[in-house]
């Protein structure tokens, strides 16, 4: 995870493992929840790339 921002890890962490709702997280982040979902959907496709050649690709059957 210290691949993200901080904004995006937090929002990550604060959606994945603290499950907050979205308007929450941007109450405490001071932002709308439109920059929390942009965000959030930054900080999801960062891991997934991240991670890829942990998890194999789809063709391999590995997902």
């Amino acid at each position: 995870m210290q691949a993200l921002s901080e904004d995006h890890r937090m929002v990550f962490v604060l959606r994945e493992f603290e499950q907050m709702d979205l308007k929450s997280i941007a109450g405490v982040m001071g932002t709308t929840e439109g920059t929390v979902k942009s965000r959030l959907h930054r900080a999801r496709e960062a891991m997934k790339k991240h991670l890829a050649p942990y998890l194999g690709s789809p063709q391999d059957g590995n997902r």
